[in-house]
């Protein structure tokens, strides 16, 4: 019964939860979209999977919607890569080794927020996968849902 939702989606949840807020009338129903690890801008990873799995990334749609320069990330990025009146947040880590480069898991639009754990917690080892289960990134996820600046908990360990 809610007017408006927020969406928090880690990788290729980000890109689905843009999707929707694009193209199937989402921008009306979505206040806060925070994503975690999204390859906004693609992934050289999917890239070189799309050349040794002859050319078509072994056939995995998500693989290829994540190859830097596809037809899909245009769509969705066009002009400008946010869309309505959603808040964007978006952070990422210096370690991600599915995202590469990491800074492709930010967004380019100035609305957009894009926190680097790393800039914060700069001892913090979180990697692609356990950006969903980290306490300090947590903590940024409530920040972003409260509408609150980014400050990330760090804590002296992260929790796997």
């Amino acid at each position: 019964g809610a007017r408006r939702v927020d969406l928090v989606g880690h990788s290729q949840g980000g890109l689905i939860s843009r999707y929707y807020i694009k193209f199937l009338g989402g921008a009306h129903r979505v206040d806060s979209l925070v994503g975690l690890g999204v390859p906004h801008y693609g992934s050289t990873l999917a890239n070189l999977a799309m050349l040794f799995g002859l050319l078509n990334c072994l056939g995995f749609p998500f693989c290829q919607q994540s190859e830097t320069g596809s037809e899909f990330l245009r769509d969705l990025n066009g002009d400008d890569d946010t869309f309505g009146s959603v808040r964007y947040t978006n952070i990422a880590t210096t370690l991600d080794l599915i995202v590469l480069p990491y800074t492709n898991s930010f967004q380019r639009s100035p609305g957009a927020v894009n926190v680097t754990v790393q800039d914060q917690c700069p001892l913090r080892i979180v990697e692609h996968i356990t950006l969903a289960s980290d306490s300090a990134v947590y903590s940024g996820i409530v920040d972003a849902l409260e509408g609150r600046p980014i400050t990330l908990e760090c804590g002296l360990l992260p929790v796997l």
